[in-house]
């Protein structure tokens, strides 16, 4: 009864078309004249897909059996584009069409296909003796094919941080566990501000088969702001032959926000200001060295302000009796009333200058830039540091 049911409600939309015929084999637990086989048809009318030849075995018999099957999702079933050609001996300018479904349909030629079809045993010799090879190119055609035929959207994710955490904080972890694993995934980032967090992977025993986490983590204190970027995976299966599909990833959006009380935060790396004239063996960072990230911000009246530099220098080489820190500002006197902190990697407070403390340059009006000094006892940082600078106010 299978079989005949079958031909009864057998579609007949492309009866008069010449086609290619692909035959996949599935494996499937069992198949009796009784299971019930649904034809999946488009809004079209066409057919997306329809089983060919299924082999009934009876309702006692529970062994795994073999049916092959046309799915125009995984472009098996090519019919052509223009029915019958006018003469046979052309074949090589017939076109077939690619997706039932999709309108216009989408087509492909007779020689292409072939071309496609030398290309593809070319690749798979190319791996010949690589284990998974074969099964690599498979799971990457599969997966390019699914996309076409479906609209994927990355998914988004959100976490909320506070500043100046130490670098190392975690932002997420997940656990993979997959039984017939024969490697590791692997993780990377990528996007604007991929050089602010890393993707781990964290196994304690190096079997992938029982389970290992992978994790997304700072590598360093982060100021106030929205920081994006993508999480993006390769699985284990995809490794031998390097296929790394562009639309495996999730979206990552950060948010870090500053203590009550916090007039600016900003990323401050600073370099050797060799070319400061006058001042070889000054530290820091400015408009053009070093990082210096944000520099403008708005003060506590509303009023646009600027960093223009920070900067360490010693009294005198060898002396070993500390030196200056100077931070050039606009408008002068912006930050009275308030407290600088520098933040180490791990999350601490190495340098704490309170403004009234400062030795303030002169400035021919409010709105200009005025310099703050602050003598210290030992160099509070050096070039090629990772800090992070925080403005509060004075508690």
């Amino acid at each position: 009864m299978g079989g005949a049911r079958l031909l009864s409600r057998r579609i007949t939309a492309w009866d008069d078309r010449q086609a290619i015929l692909f035959l996949i084999r599935e494996s499937t637990d069992w198949y009796s004249d009784w299971y019930d086989m649904t034809d999946v048809v488009a809004s079209s009318g066409e057919p997306q897909s329809v089983d060919i030849f299924v082999f009934p075995i009876s309702d006692n018999d529970f062994r795994p059996v073999w049916d092959y099957t046309i799915v125009t999702l995984r472009r098996v079933w090519l019919p052509s584009n223009s029915g019958a050609l006018e003469d046979p001996a052309d074949s090589t300018t017939l076109e077939f069409i690619t997706d039932g479904a999709a309108s216009p349909h989408p087509v492909i030629s007779l020689a292409d296909l072939r071309a496609q079809k030398e290309e593809l045993e070319a690749t798979l010799k190319a791996g010949e003796g690589i284990e998974g090879y074969a099964a690599c190119i498979a799971g990457k055609l599969a997966h390019e094919q699914n996309r076409r035929a479906n609209t994927w959207v990355a998914p988004q994710y959100e976490k909320v941080l506070s500043s100046g955490l130490a670098e190392g904080t975690e932002v997420y972890r997940r656990t993979d566990r997959e039984r017939d694993a024969t490697d590791y995934h692997n993780y990377w980032l990528s996007g604007d501000d991929m050089d602010l967090f890393q993707a781990l992977r964290i196994d304690d025993d190096d079997d992938p088969k029982n389970g290992y986490d992978h994790t997304l983590e700072t590598v360093r204190p982060l100021p106030t702001g929205v920081y994006r970027m993508r999480f993006n995976w390769q699985h284990y299966a995809d490794i031998p032959c390097n296929y790394r599909p562009d639309d495996v990833y999730n979206q990552w959006t950060v948010s870090v926000t500053a203590p009550a009380g916090t007039l600016h935060e900003a990323f401050f790396d600073p370099v050797t200001l060799r070319q400061a004239q006058g001042r070889p063996s000054a530290v820091g960072a400015d408009g053009t060295s070093g990082v210096l990230k944000p520099a403008a911000f708005t003060d506590a009246s509303g009023g646009a302000a600027t960093i223009h530099s920070i900067s360490y220098e010693a009294s005198s080489a060898g002396s070993g009796q500390g030196g200056t820190v100077e931070i050039e500002v606009t408008p002068n006197g912006v930050l009275a009333g308030h407290v600088v902190d520098f933040i180490e990697l791990d999350g601490t407070v190495s340098l704490s200058l309170d403004v009234v403390d400062a030795e303030v340059n002169p400035s021919t009006g409010s709105g200009q830039a005025g310099t703050l000094s602050w003598s210290v006892s030992s160099e509070p940082w050096e070039d090629g540091d990772m800090l992070m600078v925080r403005i509060r106010g004075a508690r």
